[in-house]
């Protein structure tokens, strides 16, 4: 049977794109090399950050406890300007791995390794305040322009004020001065707001929705997603872990099995 003339050209385009990918190092010849190339392209408090020129936070240290335990001798962390740079990044073999809280969800071409943490939508409130959806009703909630939360809050199913700031930091701003009742915004901001401010004056709601956070490595490096697997249950398994998000985050940022 003859292929229509669109499936065909679907085909071959498959074929070029899946040549044109360069084949992911595997742990032998990263080992080997001495060395680790992670790519990201976005910040986020407390998880990954940028002290002066060095990258930082609980993302860099937990890369470091694996990075032992697999037997690499160095973490090279590399920035790419975009999320689309990051897969080409892989494509290409300019990184070994992805890790980003803020990549959206991978392509079918990838390799992902379990969840690294959970983030997600929460609110943040004050000590007796809303922690559930149906809670806000009536409330003037602060969100951050361009979000996702914008969005969410905006699309409540009942009357409420929605007040936009250009940065969650002046949300939280408002928050504290008392023109706002609530915030709605990503776990892990709230979590680093939560321990700079002190739980007198803040609460941090579970999440509304989970959003899980991956490594993410070339297709064909199985047995290198494996060990990433097998060091993160180590390290989960023996306290390291716990200890690392109560040190950024004050609680464990690992995603819960319910």
């Amino acid at each position: 049977m003859q292929l229509p003339k669109i499936a065909t050209s679907a085909v071959v385009l498959l074929v070029m794109f899946l040549a044109s990918s360069v084949e992911g190092r595997e742990l032998s010849q990263i080992q080997s090399a001495g060395k680790i190339k992670i790519g990201s392209s976005t910040t986020s408090p407390g998880f990954l950050y940028k002290n002066g020129t060095v990258r930082a936070g609980f993302a860099v240290d937990l890369v470091n406890i694996l990075s032992s335990q697999m037997k690499i001798k160095k973490v090279d962390w590399l920035e790419a300007s975009t999320t689309d740079a990051l897969f080409k990044g892989i494509d290409s073999g300019s990184f070994d791995v992805i890790l980003d809280a803020k990549l959206p969800p991978p392509r079918y071409n990838v390799n992902i390794s379990v969840s690294v943490a959970c983030t997600g939508g929460v609110i943040l409130g004050r000590p007796g305040g809303p922690t559930k959806e149906a809670q806000l009703r009536g409330k003037r909630i602060a969100v951050a322009e361009k979000t996702q939360y914008a969005a969410y809050a905006r699309n409540l199913p009942f009357q409420k004020n929605v007040v936009v700031f250009d940065t969650p930091d002046q949300a939280l701003l408002a928050f504290l001065n008392g023109s706002v009742d609530v915030l709605v915004l990503d776990r892990l901001e709230a979590l680093t707001m939560y321990k700079r401010v002190g739980p007198t004056k803040l609460q941090v709601s579970p999440v509304l929705w989970n959003e899980e956070i991956h490594f993410v490595m070339p297709h064909t490096s199985d047995a290198f997603r494996d060990a990433i697997d097998a060091a993160l249950a180590k390290t989960m398994a023996n306290g390291s872990y716990a200890n690392l998000s109560k040190k950024y985050f004050s609680e464990d940022i690992r995603c819960s099995d319910g």
